[in-house]
């Protein structure tokens, strides 16, 4: 499954950034775009990966503080 993504992973790899932002909408097909809060953001020190469809050989994502 994570194969299809080795080009992005090898992208990130060779060039350097200060801040990625991820915007993504994983459940739209149970929540409708009203149900959505205007903005959100992580403040957590540590993310966990949902295990959707059983065990997912990935890490937990650190927080970067932004300075």
């Amino acid at each position: 499954m994570f194969a299809a993504f080795e080009p992005l992973f090898s992208w990130f790899r060779k060039n350097t950034r200060d801040a990625i932002i991820c915007i993504f909408n994983d459940h739209l097909t149970s929540l409708f775009f009203n149900r959505y809060s205007a903005f959100t953001r992580g403040v957590g020190e540590e993310y966990a990966v949902a295990g959707e469809g059983g065990d997912q050989p990935a890490k937990s994502m650190l927080r970067r503080p932004v300075t």
